[in-house]
């Protein structure tokens, strides 16, 4: 699996995104996006090819993800989900009421109008 060399960043207005995507046997078998604003990152899209999926590929290339918010000074790491709620625990994130989330990440289109209101927020803080 191969992420860095797939790596691409997209701008809307002053957010920039970044999209990563992960391959095994030269076939993409996950996407999934980081948009970071000052401190905080909004993980988004995460998506892995379904049969892929219950292999390990998924947490590997999160924490990829993760690894990379770190290198740009992210200190919390923000997503919403309605189906993988289970699968981010596992990996160290915790449920957070929307309040908590700093304004910059609440404003954002993935907050205001892409999740529905039922899906869950997670929150992984940064080690030090």
């Amino acid at each position: 699996m191969n992420t860095a060399a797939a790596k691409r960043s997209f701008r809307w207005g002053s957010v920039t995104a970044t999209f990563f995507l992960g391959s095994a046997d030269s076939k993409v078998v996950e996407i999934g996006g980081l948009e970071i604003y000052e401190k905080w990152g909004l993980l988004r899209s995460l998506v892995i090819e379904t049969a892929f999926r219950g292999k390990g590929y998924g947490q590997a290339f999160t924490r990829e993800l993760i690894e990379y918010a770190k290198l740009k000074g992210v200190r919390e790491i923000y997503l919403l989900t309605t189906t993988a709620v289970t699968f981010f625990t596992k990996i160290g994130f915790e449920i957070v009421e929307r309040s908590t989330v700093p304004l910059m990440i609440k404003s954002t289109s993935q907050f205001t109008s892409l999740c529905p209101a039922s899906a869950v927020c997670l929150r992984k803080a940064m080690p030090e």
